[in-house]
């Protein structure tokens, strides 16, 4: 039995099972898929002829159809194949008795036919697949990878089967439960310990499969000779142990939140080399955005309640709060005349320091045209100078996130997919109506040309203006790349793992095969990772710099409250 401890350390995991036939099924031969459209079974998309067994049941996909017309399905012998239920291109089928047949799929005057063979069951089908599914073989010393497999018996996920995971080598790595393994008896964290290679194995019954670790020393960070293109600068902090940065100007302006010697938390606006404390003592405040005048907003916390600020040539504003007793608010655009912010209750927007409330509706990013982009529960709305209207959708729930000074707003809205259901896309809407999809991942920002970043766990993309999708690579560890800004030279600013697990921010262009790693800039102690939150029309870059939080070997978290602001400025634009 195994143990429902949480983080129980493995080095082998024995259970006695029964005895089960091992011998092969026979090899079932037949005439592969003719016809112009291919049929394919979705249990298994490699297979010629479609094997079952008597009472199995299975999904055929007939590719090259048009997956939202009627495609006409035929069996040879419904005596042996039943036809259960048909969806445009896909159809449901059972399996009744022993025989071989035909199914056909007919659609705009093109067919293809796929061959089915249905045998009884066999002692051999009860032995599942052992099939591991992490394709990583090696990992550093103090690292930990995810490591999982399948049990599979002619396409069902067993979970309940009885089997063992030894290690050749047990000094070399450990193993430990990803989660409750009553639950998810088949995730686990393998853990280097130190130099070797292990061979681990899972068996069930009399089938296995294997898997080689090395485990070796953290590669040398060497420094990208790309980054040289940039002066790397340390804005430091108003006297306290952290500084973090929240926005960047054209000019190459910052501000943020610094901690100050008394260890208050302050705004500040970043200029000429000088670092300004914008807050009034005793504030707890943070400046959240820039023009390119320097005119600055901001929220302060002011008797319990968040106040919304304004800074003009550094002298204060007190707007007041969005609602009547918000606990929570921030400023998403401000422009020379207006200031827009969210609260606990809503959203408002203050015109000249005359605040008009916009009720319930969230607001998430706003343009130099009066236009905000936001949401009301799962609806996206546009409001635009005055006008509030609720952006053309395909079903629940979709989400506006950012909008361009062109008017553009991007977000997501569910739309039905052949292989998985519905699933959110990336959406962009122009006059409220809906002008593309693509990318099934999360939207994150759009520039005013168009183009449109997006990244789902770690997978990050860039659209063109045109759908055009590239990759955006890592900085060559597994871990992922998360985008957070681009400009309108398509320019795109992150944080990315490298080859020795540390997270470091990136910039990264079409043009590059690889995003251009920033480093630490400045910040040269050991074991400090980075990010870069905004890039500016020029392309300077502003992002933070923290202490690892991780165990040593790696550095995938770092340590906000003793983050340092560095600023990435472009030699030669």
């Amino acid at each position: 039995m195994i143990s429902a401890t949480r983080l129980l350390v493995l080095t082998a995991i024995g259970i006695t099972i029964g005895t089960i036939a091992c011998t092969d099924a026979g090899e079932i031969t037949g005439k592969p898929p003719g016809g112009a459209l291919l049929i394919e079974s979705e249990r298994d998309s490699a297979v010629e002829v479609d094997t079952l067994i008597v009472g199995d049941e299975d999904w055929l996909f007939a590719k090259g159809a048009d997956t939202t017309a009627v495609t006409t399905w035929t069996v040879g012998d419904t005596s042996i194949i039943r036809i259960v239920d048909q969806v445009f291109a896909r159809v449901h089928i059972k399996a009744l008795k022993v025989g071989s047949t035909t199914i056909t799929a007919e659609h705009d005057g093109e067919t293809g036919t796929l061959q089915i063979v249905v045998r009884e069951l066999t002692a051999s089908d009860t032995v599942p697949k052992v099939e591991i599914t992490t394709n990583l073989d090696s990992l550093i010393i103090g690292d930990s990878i995810p490591f999982g497999f399948n049990l599979v018996r002619r396409g069902e996920y067993l979970l309940d089967r009885p089997f063992t995971l030894t290690l050749s080598d047990s000094s070399a790595v450990r193993v430990l439960y990803m989660n409750d393994p009553l639950v998810d008896p088949h995730s686990f964290w393998i853990e280097g310990v130190r130099l070797g290679t292990t061979v681990l194995t899972v068996r069930c019954a009399c089938v296995s499969d294997s898997l080689t670790i090395t485990v070796h020393e953290p590669k040398p960070m060497v420094p990208d000779p790309r980054a040289s293109r940039y002066e790397a600068i340390d804005l430091g902090t108003l006297g306290g142990a952290a500084a973090f940065p929240l926005a960047l100007n054209d000019s190459g302006d910052v501000v943020g939140y610094s901690l100050t010697a008394t260890g208050e938390q302050h705004a500040f606006l970043w200029t000429n080399g000088v670092m300004q404390d914008l807050s009034p003592s005793g504030a707890h405040s943070e400046a959240q955005v820039v023009t390119n005048s320097r005119t600055v907003a901001g929220t302060s916390e002011i008797g319990g309640v968040v106040h919304i600020l304004r800074w003009d040539n550094g002298q204060m504003t007190d707007l007041g709060p969005v609602g009547s007793a918000d606990r929570q608010a921030g400023v998403v655009g401000i422009t020379a005349t207006d200031v827009v912010a969210w609260g606990d209750s809503g959203s408002a927007i203050w015109r000249n320091g005359v605040k008009e409330f916009l009720g319930g509706f969230r607001a998430r990013a706003s343009n130099g045209r009066h236009q905000i982009a936001g949401n009301l529960g799962n609806v996206p709305y546009l409001w635009d100078n005055g006008s509030l209207m609720a952006l053309e959708i395909r079903g629940l729930p979709s989400h506006a996130v950012d909008i361009n000074n062109e008017g553009v707003v991007v977000g997501d809205t569910p739309e039905w997919t052949q292989y998985w259901g519905v699933r959110p896309a990336i959406t962009v809407w122009v006059n409220g109506r809906i002008s593309r999809t693509f990318g099934y991942i999360d939207p994150v920002a759009i520039n005013d040309p168009g183009d449109v970043i997006g990244q789902s766990s770690g997978s990050a993309a860039f659209y063109s203006r045109g759908s055009v999708p590239w990759e955006i690579p890592s900085l060559g560890g597994w871990g992922g790349t998360f985008p957070h800004d681009l400009n309108s030279l398509a320019m795109v600013v992150g944080e990315s793992w490298t080859a020795g697990k540390t997270l470091h921010a990136f910039v990264w262009q079409v043009s590059d095969s690889t995003p251009i790693d920033l480093g630490t800039g400045p910040i040269t102690a050991a074991r400090n990772g980075s990010s870069a939150i905004a890039i500016n029309a020029r392309g300077d870059i502003v992002g933070w710099v923290a202490p690892c939080t991780t165990p040593a070997g790696r550095c995938t978290e770092l340590d906000k409250s003793h983050a340092r602001v560095v600023l990435w400025r472009l030699k030669n634009p």
